[in-house]
């Protein structure tokens, strides 16, 4: 029997892959429009050198969908309190994930 060893993927191929599709596809699942959140480069970065250091990028969609998950519910707050209804949401990755799991 011969082994294969299989790498994981780099933090740029997880960049690319968290942008164009973890990042949209979870947005779009939390009904949560474009104009409303601002996914920075640096923000994806922390979150995948923070908080994501398997070698796929499952850790990582389940991190996205998290932070969606609670400016989600922000957002429907904020529209039954009327306060801030068309306004969009800054939320910083440590602000919705907690302190980073590595250091």
């Amino acid at each position: 029997m011969k082994i294969i060893a299989i790498a994981g993927y780099i933090t740029d191929e997880k960049m690319h892959i968290a942008r164009d599709y973890l990042e949209k596809n979870t947005r779009q699942a939390c009904g949560i429009k474009t104009d409303q959140v601002e996914v920075t480069d640096t923000a994806l970065l922390a979150l995948i050198e923070n908080y994501c250091r398997e070698a796929g990028v499952r850790n990582l969609l389940k991190q996205i969908e998290k932070i969606y998950r609670k400016i989600a519910l922000q957002l429907v707050r904020q529209r039954v309190s009327n306060e801030l209804d068309h306004e969009s949401v800054s939320a910083t990755v440590t602000e919705e994930s907690g302190s980073g799991e590595f250091y």
